[in-house]
């Protein structure tokens, strides 16, 4: 929520749970792009 509300990247490495909420961007930053 606090990425969220500030408009922020999100820095995981758990891509697969953060996916379901809507508005939130992330990023991993430990697999190669």
């Amino acid at each position: 929520a606090h990425a969220v509300s500030l408009d922020a990247v999100l820095v995981t490495n758990n891509l697969k749970d953060f996916a379901k909420y809507p508005g939130l961007e992330t990023e991993n930053w430990v697999e190669p792009p």
